[in-house]
């Protein structure tokens, strides 16, 4: 029912489906899990993770750590650190864990292990933009707070992210986290940056 409800765009009925059947059936983790992923699309994500917590468990399967990832991201919590290096460490072979993983290295500035990690996950057919961008970040090696004093990447990194940082504007022209990225790249090439309303 909760389907259908999305389907015709009701997701608030969809919300309230999945509430009353969490109720329903308090142990049952897949409508746990639906509601919590809703809660969190439609930016709830406080109500999202109340939602997980109902169901953790001591040893979670990968779709719960991802998404208890995703909402820890929303709200910002320090711990979704230690969250993130466990699933990637119990999840090897999971490129969604992997991104996650390589995103924290972003983070923290280690865009040499973030790059290393990303590079196979862009071998894909339908590789998510996020992760292209967070690879050609990675590669230009920017630091927002040191951009003038950082130089080029090797040439066949700086040609991969310039594709990357291309094919996405293209694309998609009002990507914020692109033209920030396209923006600093000219910075340091000495070019005058684009406006980012532009």
């Amino acid at each position: 029912m909760a389907e259908l409800y999305k389907e015709k765009g009701e997701m608030a009925k969809a919300v309230e489906v999945l509430r009353t059947a969490r109720n329903t059936f308090p142990g049952e983790k897949k409508v746990g899990l639906e509601l919590a992923k809703e809660l969190l699309a439609q930016g709830q994500a406080a109500e999202s993770l109340t939602a997980l917590k109902e169901i953790q468990s001591d040893s979670p399967d990968l779709e719960s750590a991802l998404l208890m990832i995703q909402v820890q991201k929303a709200l910002s919590l320090p711990d979704s650190a230690e969250l993130i290096e466990n699933t990637h460490v119990s999840f090897p072979a999971s490129s969604e864990a992997a991104y996650e993983y390589a995103d924290l290295q972003l983070r923290c500035g280690d865009r040499g292990e973030a790059a290393r990690l990303l590079e196979p996950l862009l071998k894909g057919d339908s590789v998510p933009t996020d992760w292209k961008l967070a690879y050609a970040d990675a590669l230009l090696g920017e630091d927002y707070r040191n951009v003038h004093q950082s130089a080029l990447p090797a040439t066949e990194q700086l040609r991969t992210a310039k594709a990357i940082l291309s094919e996405t504007l293209l694309a998609e022209p009002e990507n914020i986290y692109a033209k920030v990225l396209s923006a600093e790249l000219a910075i340091k090439e000495d070019r005058n940056p684009k406006p980012l309303n532009s």
